[in-house]
């Protein structure tokens, strides 16, 4: 007997559906891919610059209207920087606001910003979302 079909012997009630957990297979890859930064880009160091000093903080946000600039901005800050520190990329969009979905492609990220041969802790970590 399940629990769901247990629990409404019991109580009467259906229990809401658990979404499942998000494998490592099912991740979309480009999810966690910075952008190429195409050739013909104009660098702007002031903006660079802000972007560096952001990093002193605890969350730097990127803000602005569509067709701006902000995830070339970004990418580029984030190839120059890559040799200096980690970094993770996350493309998110409407269809990541379900909890176990965002926090597994943040954890992937996570994961794929560790330089190679660090202990992860979290890699095999499942968030339980009530």
């Amino acid at each position: 007997m399940t629990d769901a079909l247990a629990l409404r012997q019991v109580s009467g009630r259906v229990p809401a559906p658990r979404p499942p957990v998000i494998s490592d297979a099912a991740l979309v890859g480009a999810k966690l891919s910075r952008p190429e930064v195409p050739p013909g880009y104009v660098d702007r160091p002031r903006l660079r610059a802000a972007l560096d000093a952001g990093t002193r903080g605890p969350v730097t946000l990127v803000t602005g209207g569509p067709g701006w600039g902000k995830t070339l901005l970004v990418a580029a800050w984030a190839a120059a920087a890559e040799a200096s520190r980690s970094i993770c990329w996350l493309t998110l969009d409407n269809d990541d606001d379900e909890p176990r979905v965002f926090w597994s492609y943040l954890l992937a990220a996570l994961v794929e910003a560790v330089p190679f041969g660090r202990t992860v802790p979290w890699r095999r970590w499942t968030p339980e979302v009530a």
